[in-house]
């Protein structure tokens, strides 16, 4: 792997909603030269790139996305800089993903006679899949094998959970904190609610909850994010039935929308077969949910 083209492409501040523009650019000069043909798809200050030759066999597509999650405490060093330690690399989004999209250069380079070859990559991953959702049949043809590249300690993943992300809303009454008989708590409601879905075996967080004015104030208003992560079809229908009784019985009114849902992923026995013939590892599965649960249902 190229330390120097890791290190460029981590000089750009892809984190959250920081457009990914400079990247996409850097990405677009280094295979240009090699003979690709350059396909962008533009959305706001966001951007995919899928660069491919003619050919009308079936391709690998080497995929990954460009967005890194929001920046956090506890750096010691240039989080923009790359900085090799005791042989690791160091840097926002060494590893998820820009080592990948570093080492899907170096494939390009070497390979760049093949014409088999194409390269995927996309914005929004960390958030609401919103570059991924954007590719169709047009760019991932149904014989294409597309490879994601996800931090996974370099082990094949053959399947991998769903996920499903939802805005619950609790509107109570509101009423001033000495007479709490007079008021209905949202804030009250939302934690019945959450313990009430505790019980359940299915992979459930609970990230954020936003409520109430004061202290001293019976709160109207509180509202929940929460994710589900899921295996099958019927475990999302199940969960979601909880969810409607439990908000039924709720002394608040209670909104439930859901945000988006990105399906479980099973690569089959395709997959699988290629990967015992060619001796690697048998493929895995992980609970995070990545691109390649919506590539596999093209």
């Amino acid at each position: 792997m190229d330390t120097e083209i890791l290190n460029n492409l981590i000089s750009f501040n892809t984190s959250g909603d920081n457009s990914n523009f400079g990247l996409i650019e850097y990405v677009q000069n280094c295979l240009k030269p090699l003979g690709f043909i350059i396909k962008i798809i533009k959305v706001g200050d966001q951007s995919n790139l899928f660069a491919y030759k003619n050919c009308l066999s079936p391709r690998i597509i080497l995929a990954a996305h460009t967005d890194t999650v929001a920046v956090g405490d506890g750096w010691k060093s240039d989080l923009l800089l790359a900085k090799i330690d005791r042989n690791k690399i160091f840097g926002l989004g060494s590893c998820d993903t820009k080592s990948f999209i570093s080492m899907m250069l170096e494939v390009a380079r070497r390979y760049q006679k093949k014409k088999n070859l194409a390269l995927l990559l996309t914005f929004g991953e960390e958030n609401d899949f919103g570059g991924a959702k954007l590719i169709g049949k047009s760019i991932i043809r149904p014989k294409d094998m597309v490879i994601v590249g996800e931090p996974t300690d370099c082990q094949v993943v053959t399947s991998a959970k769903g996920v499903a992300a939802y805005s619950v809303e609790f509107t109570g009454k509101e009423a001033h904190g000495s007479e709490p008989s007079k008021g209905v708590s949202a804030i009250k409601s939302t934690a019945e609610f959450i313990e009430s879905l505790k019980g359940t075996s299915m992979f459930i967080n609970f990230g954020k909850i936003k409520g109430g004015t004061a202290s001293n104030v019976v709160p109207k208003n509180c509202t929940l994010g929460m994710e589900i992560r899921y295996s099958n079809s019927n475990e999302i229908v199940d969960i979601e039935n909880r969810m409607k009784a439990v908000a039924l019985e709720s002394s608040s009114r209670v909104r439930i929308k859901k945000l988006f849902d990105i399906p479980a992923f099973d690569a089959g026995d395709e997959v699988n077969s290629i990967i015992c013939y060619r001796n690697v590892d048998q493929g895995s599965k992980v609970s995070f949910c990545s691109e390649a649960n919506l590539y596999s249902k093209l």
